[in-house]
């Protein structure tokens, strides 16, 4: 089956099946997997930098990298609770 594979293709299955591992086990977190796919995937020369790097470019990617800083600093500083308190007794009122 795997005799008429390349060698990247032998590479991109072998991290396939690692991070599958990985995710499904949790032993690390998630979005370091998922950091360790891009640079493994860059290390075996599966992709080219600007291709490896390409998805930290877009627009999106960005967007949601944001929110999820913006969502940390809310949780730490407490200040979601303090909303989500406000909407509770607004909502009560009603």
């Amino acid at each position: 089956m795997f005799a008429n594979l390349s060698h990247p293709q032998l590479w991109f299955f072998a991290i396939l099946i690692i991070a599958l591992v990985l995710f499904i086990t949790e032993w690390i977190h998630s979005d370091v997997v998922a950091v360790m796919i891009v640079v493994a995937l860059y290390v075996t020369r599966v992709l080219k930098a600007d291709e490896a790097l390409a998805g930290f470019s877009s627009e999106p990617a960005i967007v949601i990298a944001g929110i999820f800083v913006l969502s940390g600093a809310l949780h730490v500083t407490a200040l979601s609770d303090k909303i989500g308190s406000l909407i509770g007794k607004l909502a009560g009122k009603v």
